[in-house]
């Protein structure tokens, strides 16, 4: 049977899985859905349609994944898929490391130089974004983004729906919640609970925020 493969998104994102794949073989056909389009192509892949519109594609393609960067969008359009009957690849850039031991859900984009250590469990459609770095035995929730250069020390668990700012750090044993935003460069030293935005070094708590402003505030 033929491998189809649609990815969701035609921005940024997009363009970094497109040369990931290009690396790889065994896909027959890859074509894109974005909501709003730039184009009708990116990197020479054709854009045939919209993102909402994804359940319509699926006697043709096989297989589907989320090029988004925002957390909650991400969920959204993975769960859609899941019941949608697509089947949902990983996407590893052939430059990260993962542990043997570590634990890898569905839907997740690695990125180059990234690390995944010994014993982590990483949630579906999580990110982990150029040269981060997640530690032994860290949860990462369901489609967490790890920023470029974000590091999560040893014993780490971050809820689901959470964003880590480019060059952060969280040391080792923290529990951060579900839908949390830590701000680039920040330090995590203590617990975050759900649905704040923390800054600073070290980190503290700003404000709270709902989840419309979290997804109001996501790249996709």
């Amino acid at each position: 049977m033929a491998k189809k493969l649609l990815l969701l998104g035609a921005k940024g994102s997009a363009k970094k899985a497109l040369e990931i794949l290009a690396g790889q073989d065994g896909w027959d056909e890859i074509a894109l859905l974005d909501n709003f389009p730039d184009a009708d192509e990116l990197c020479s892949f054709p854009i045939i349609g919209k993102c909402d519109d994804v359940e319509q594609y699926r006697q043709d393609y096989t297989h589907a994944f989320i090029c988004m960067a925002g957390c909650t969008t991400r969920q959204h359009f993975l769960r859609k898929i899941v019941a949608g009957g697509f089947e949902v690849p990983n996407i590893i850039h052939p430059l990260a490391y993962i542990s043997p031991s570590a634990k890898l859900g569905r839907g997740i984009f690695v990125n180059p130089f990234s690390v995944i250590q010994s014993d982590c469990r990483i949630g579906d459609g999580c990110i982990i974004n150029t040269g981060a770095i997640v530690e032994h035995d860290n949860v990462l929730g369901e489609c967490v983004n790890l920023s470029p250069n974000a590091t999560t020390t040893g014993g780490v668990v971050i809820g689901g729906c959470s964003f880590l700012g480019a060059g952060s750090c969280v040391i080792n044993n923290i529990r951060i919640g579900k839908n949390v935003m830590v701000a680039a460069g920040a330090v995590v030293i203590a617990d975050l609970p759900d649905n704040v935005m923390a800054a600073g070094c070290p980190a503290v708590i700003k404000k709270e925020i709902t989840a419309i402003m979290f997804k109001r505030n996501q790249i996709l």
